[in-house]
This record gives structure tokens, C-alpha cells and sequence, in this order.
């Protein structure tokens, strides 16, 4: 999870200072007279953009990562949808490959859990997933305590978390 956070926070900050390089090359190449770009400048600013955009891409590959371990090493329990909303798709052409949902769930009681813990998943679904994923249902989960992450265990769930609020600063 360190890795997940660190990629995020330099991505972002790496965004932001691409970004003020980029307006500060944009105000000298137009206010002052006979300046047609500073190299230095310029690849300053292409420089904190890619590095950026790797950093993203590190991150999904951490997740990625994440993902492969609860599906592998997780603890298999069920758990009660709360919340569902759509929040994308995949599509080939016109017709819909798989679909992002974003999930609140109550994780049931089970060995190490007293309670029931309240977690959320983005996870990518099959189309007809819909038939079964509904708010009050009751879904079969791969929980990792210790990440304290969860997915849908399920022939309809494919194996791919999104970077959301699964993987927010605070969780219980």
C-alpha cells in the first residue's frame, strides 16, 4: 500500500509542477518579445510530465498487484452489497464488453472480523452481472485482512480493481 500512496503523491505533485512549468513557457513565449522557447524550460516541463504519467502507470500496475494477492491469498467470506453505482465500461463497438462498478459492502462476520466491516470495491464485471449484483444481496468476496481489501469472488467479477475508494488514506 506504501507504493500505491507514493506513486500517487509524486504523481500528483509531478502533475501540478508540469503544469506551472508549462504555464510559466506559455507566459514567456508570449509576453516577451523574440522568445520562441527555452529548451531548458521546456523540457523541464516535458520531463515532470512523463515522469508523471509513469508514476500513474506504476500505480496501476501496483494495484494490479494488489489484486493478484487477494485473489490469490484471500480469505474467501460473503458480504452484503449496501451501495452499487456504474462508473464506466468497456465496450467493443457498440456492444459492452464489461462494466466498472463501485461497491459499498458489509463484510459478514467471519474468523478475524467480530464485526461487520464496511469496505468499497471498483471492480470490472461482465455485462450480465447485472442479474445477480443488486443493493441487499448477498456476494461471495476474497477479503485480505491485513490490506483490509476485498473483490467479488465470482465466475461474472473479473480480477481487476480500479484505483478508487478502496484505496483511500484512511480505512478501518
Amino acid at each position: 500500500m506504501i507504493y500505491y500512496r507514493l506513486t500517487t503523491v509524486f504523481g500528483y505533485l509531478l502533475m501540478a509542477v508540469a503544469l506551472i512549468v508549462l504555464a510559466g513557457y506559455l507566459l514567456l513565449f508570449i509576453f516577451v518579445s523574440g522568445f520562441f522557447g527555452h529548451k531548458l524550460i521546456f523540457n523541464t516541463w516535458a520531463g515532470c510530465f512523463i515522469a508523471s504519467i509513469v508514476l500513474f502507470q506504476i500505480r496501476s500496475l501496483v494495484v494490479d498487484n494488489l489484486t493478484e494477492r487477494i485473489s490469490r491469498h484471500g480469505q474467501a467470506a460473503t458480504a452484503q452489497v449496501l451501495a452499487m453505482a456504474h462508473v464506466g465500461g468497456r465496450h467493443m463497438g457498440k456492444r459492452a464488453v464489461a462494466d466498472w462498478r463501485q461497491l459499498k459492502v458489509k463484510v459478514l462476520p467471519m474468523p478475524g472480523i467480530s464485526d461487520g466491516r464496511e469496505t468499497y470495491i471498483e471492480q470490472l464485471f461482465a455485462p450480465n452481472a447485472v442479474a445477480w449484483l443488486k443493493e441487499g444481496a448477498t456476494v461471495p468476496i476474497k477479503y485480505d485482512a491485513d490490506l483490509k481489501l476485498a473483490m467479488i469472488d465470482h465466475t461474472d467479477a473479473y480480477s481487476r480493481l480500479r484505483p478508487g475508494l478502496q484505496f483511500r488514506w484512511r480505512r478501518r
